[in-house]
């Protein structure tokens, strides 16, 4: 678990939620009013107290998650508790998706939220290890301080725990209900299995052609040989231009839908900006 602080740290320190402040007497008479939700008065400083939802028990070991907050300022505090519940509530969802599914887009997913409501920039081990050495020895000294003992998600997401999931085009095509829940809200089944059976198809489209390889793997190279397939086969006038588009459409959806779930802001998706599918030429003989 993160660190749980005695209540005698001063404030001045910060946390791993904002700064503290040590106002020399607290912004609120104590015992005048009820502490902030989440928070525990212990001498002059606050605290963050909430109880371990049941569903995460048993990825933490205490009925309560406990925490000094570093401040004597109620205002403060309350603000700092609310951040601190947020963070706490995300790391909680990559332990326990961690234990159930550790290399899935589900707990990536979860990893990149928990970092995002703890102000970290995603980054991966590599490009630490290539970058300034002033950011990894920020990143370094505020883990220890939020987390001494190594054990929670919060320190894999500081020390570039951002290793892109493996997840296949095909396992994304079957995920596709999932990525996109709001396309196939109100629809029945039959509807349902019609619309997943089209990114299916593409998916295996693609597998027969340039393999099932993992989408961070896929490349503009891919994309053009498989481009140049559906090119052929409308060359031959076996299938229409539009219907090879269409299954070029889906790819391309796949691929968005998979990024877009895993929460990364920056991708390329290898499908745009590949010359689209010419209808196929006539040729009239001379006379």
């Amino acid at each position: 678990a993160m660190a749980e602080v005695s209540a005698s740290d001063a404030p001045t320190e910060g946390t791993k939620y904002g700064s503290g402040s040590s106002t020399g007497a607290p912004d609120y008479p104590h015992g005048t009013r009820r502490d902030p939700k989440y928070t525990k008065l212990r001498g002059n400083i606050y605290h963050f107290r909430m109880r371990c939802p049941k569903r995460y028990r048993g990825y933490y070991s205490r009925e309560f998650i406990d925490e000094t907050l570093r401040t004597d300022s109620r205002t403060q505090a309350e603000a700092l508790a609310l951040k601190a519940k947020n963070i706490w509530m995300e790391e909680l969802k990559v332990r326990a998706s961690r234990e159930q599914s550790p290399n899935s887009a589900e707990t990536f997913k979860a990893l990149t939220a928990l970092a995002k409501n703890a102000g970290l920039q995603l980054v991966s081990v590599d490009q630490l290890a290539h970058g300034s050495l002033d950011e990894l020895l920020t990143r370094i000294n505020g883990v220890q301080v939020a987390d001494p003992k190594a054990e929670s998600a919060l320190f894999a997401a500081t020390l570039g725990g951002f290793e892109a999931p493996k997840t296949t085009i095909l396992e994304a095509a079957n995920q596709m209900e999932i990525y996109r829940p709001q396309d196939i809200s109100g629809k029945n089944k039959r509807q349902k299995t019609h619309w997943i059976n089209k990114f299916k198809r593409a998916a295996n489209g693609f597998s027969e052609v340039a393999s099932d390889k993992p989408i961070v793997e896929i490349k503009p190279a891919d994309a053009k040989i498989y481009l140049r397939y559906w090119q052929r086969r409308v060359d031959d006038g076996g299938i229409s231009s539009d219907y090879a588009k269409k299954h070029l459409g889906y790819l391309r959806a796949i691929i968005n839908s998979f990024y877009e779930f895993t929460n990364l802001d920056e991708y390329q998706n290898p499908f745009e900006g590949t010359s689209s599918i010419k209808k196929r030429s006539l040729l009239v003989p001379c006379g």
